[in-house]
């Protein structure tokens, strides 16, 4: 390799991307490419812990992560399959067939997230029937809960890669490692429809703001500097 490729791109890697790479599901085809091989990788995304995690790298460095429906809990399994579509970045997606009655509880730990930086947390999804509208967010008024907040978040924006995200809340990280915990309810049928819809997974997406709101329905609270002690609903200042 040669000096440039470590004096350019190493410095733009993760500190720790090798032990990254070691929980990808073929830790070895990494060894020969070049740093900005494992640069241009980590921008566009990898897979982590057999398939259940999606880290990628922003424009920054700052670390994104998605983690799989896989890894949630569901209340009526008669109501929820596992499928494969090509579109998703996982092996499997949950297919939930009544948007009326999610009872989807998640309970999951972060493990890349870079430190001091704000993050908003999405859930990623998608009709399984063709695009309603071709404005780009659409009401969908998912009920969901964190500790005893009953919530709700009205309008989910389309992404370039023809998914669904819709946010759930935002905070400021301390670690690498945090604990969410949030209850899915329901989607609206009245605007949403009677179609399936696939989950793909919760979004931790670095953001640039240098304050942390927190919205609760329709309300938003400026945090400014406070510490968020996760289940993120203790706060310390």
């Amino acid at each position: 390799m040669s000096h440039e490729d470590y004096e350019i791109w190493e410095p733009k890697l993760p500190t720790d991307y090798k032990e990254i790479i070691q929980v990808s599901k073929n830790p070895e085809i990494y060894k020969q490419i070049t740093k900005k091989g494992l640069y241009d990788m980590f921008s566009k995304g990898i897979l982590l812990q057999d398939g259940k995690v999606w880290f990628s790298l922003g424009s920054n460095g700052e670390r994104n992560e998605i983690i799989s429906a896989k890894r949630f809990s569901y209340k009526d399994h008669l109501l929820r399959k596992w499928r494969s579509i090509p579109e998703s970045r996982f092996p499997k997606v949950a297919e939930m067939l009544n948007i009326s009655k999610l009872n989807i509880h998640i309970k999951i730990r972060t493990q890349f997230l870079s430190p001091s930086v704000n993050y908003k947390v999405h859930l990623i999804f998608r009709f399984s029937g063709p695009r309603k509208s071709q404005a780009k967010r659409m009401y969908v008024n998912l009920k969901y809960t964190m500790g005893k907040e009953n919530l709700h978040a009205y309008f989910a924006t389309w992404r370039e890669d023809g998914w669904m995200m819709i946010e759930l809340f935002q905070f400021l990280n301390h670690k690498k490692d945090t604990d969410f915990e949030v209850q899915l309810e329901s989607f609206s049928r009245c605007y949403c429809g009677n179609d399936s819809i696939y989950i793909e997974g919760i979004l931790f997406q670095a953001i640039d703001n240098a304050s942390l709101i927190m919205l609760f329905g329709s309300h938003s609270i400026l945090f400014g500097s406070y510490k968020v002690n996760i289940f993120f609903s203790k706060l310390q200042v």
